[in-house]
């Protein structure tokens, strides 16, 4: 059985993870709705996509 201790560890983690990922999804919008008009907007797709790649 876990202690309580690794309970809160555990909810803690699982908090600042959700904060993270809302966070991310935010600065992925913004940047989609910046590159959107511009012409090296799959330049700044492949970046998105290895930027996202990494994190996991």
């Amino acid at each position: 059985m876990m202690a309580t201790g690794d309970l809160v560890f555990v909810v803690v983690a699982l908090v600042i993870t959700i904060i993270f990922s809302a966070l991310a999804e935010r600065a992925e919008q913004a940047l989609w709705r910046r590159c959107r008009r511009k012409p090296n907007c799959l330049q700044l797709q492949r970046q998105i996509t290895l930027g996202k790649a990494h994190c996991r």
